[in-house]
């Protein structure tokens, strides 16, 4: 009974520790790097339907690091 009661915890913390992860990664991926948004209105016809689904990247607008004096300059200059 002890044995089976151990393995039953075992596998109940894995689970739960694999849940934990894959919770944070997924939090912190839609913060920072990607975000879905829906299409409310037709003001972007003819391209983009009312009702339709956006992935954004959020990683191709980062120009600097935060909380660093480095900067990257990718933008073309006229």
């Amino acid at each position: 009974m002890k044995l089976l009661l151990k393995k039953t915890l075992k596998i109940l913390w894995k689970t739960t520790r694999f849940l934990l992860a894959v919770t944070v990664l997924t939090i912190i991926l839609k913060i920072f790097v990607m975000a879905s948004f829906r299409i409310p209105s037709n003001s972007m016809l003819p391209t983009l339907e009312t009702g339709d689904f956006v992935f954004v990247n959020k990683l191709t607008n980062v120009s600097h690091f935060p909380l660093s004096p480095c900067q990257i300059d990718d933008k073309e200059k006229h």
